[in-house]
């Protein structure tokens, strides 16, 4: 999609990844309401990157 729009970027990063699965990591003070917060944030986020492609 990126290249798409823009394709000079192609030549420029090749077959490269813009983005990569990710994870959640903490140590402290985190309970499951933040955690399921975290995950609906980033759920909304790839929606949004479906709904803009």
């Amino acid at each position: 999609m990126l290249f798409d729009r823009h394709a000079n970027l192609k030549y420029k990063f090749g077959n490269r990844h813009f983005e990569s699965e990710g994870f959640y990591v903490s140590t402290v003070g985190v309970n499951d309401v933040t955690v399921r917060k975290y995950i609906q944030e980033q759920e909304n986020i790839i929606l949004c990157r479906i709904n803009l492609a």
